[in-house]
């Protein structure tokens, strides 16, 4: 698969996604939902590759690079998905990363941790791309001292920011924007 061909397949889809960003895997270990994709964010551009899995043995094939010039903008935000935990069934918190082209292409990935955005932010404003943040995760990242605690402090307000906004976190459907 190339890089044409995976714009057709990301046309169609979310993306679930692993990305790492110096050296920092999110999620460090998939728990419920396997990366199709995992993303590279480095100091030049950001490279994808394929995950492709045979008896348990994962390979990641290289489908190419998006450079950083070619982002117009990224949007970041906050999902719920349904899920089950010991056949309960529950929601969990996901993060919501879509990057606009300038060409008009949009991928719109999934990553099961939201403890990706401190990493993502700092990456995106160092290489000056725009940043829509209708949820405020940046505002609420920045209340808080310590990294650990701002992703507390962001779990614990999400929805009431989110309910203030009229956005609704609950994602039920695979289809992207």
């Amino acid at each position: 698969m190339d890089r044409a061909a995976f714009s057709e397949f990301a046309k169609e889809r979310i993306i679930q996604s692993v990305i790492t960003i110096k050296g920092n895997r999110y999620p460090a270990f998939s728990l419920k939902y396997p990366a199709f994709y995992y993303f590279y964010f480095d100091d030049l551009s950001i490279k994808v590759k394929r995950n492709t899995a045979f008896l348990f043995i994962q390979k990641k094939k290289f489908v190419g690079e998006i450079k950083y010039k070619e982002i117009s903008k990224v949007k970041i935000a906050i999902i719920q998905k349904l899920t089950n935990v010991m056949h309960v069934p529950t929601k969990v918190l996901q993060a919501e990363i879509v990057l606009f082209l300038k060409e008009g292409e949009a991928y719109h990935l999934d990553c099961e941790s939201i403890g990706v955005f401190p990493d993502l932010i700092k990456q995106l404003q160092k290489k000056k791309i725009k940043i829509d943040d209708p949820l405020e995760i940046i505002e609420l990242l920045k209340q808080k001292e310590t990294e650990e605690k701002a992703l507390d402090y962001v779990r614990d307000k999400i929805e009431e920011v989110a309910v203030k906004k009229g956005i609704e976190l609950l994602r039920v459907t695979i289809k992207p924007i």
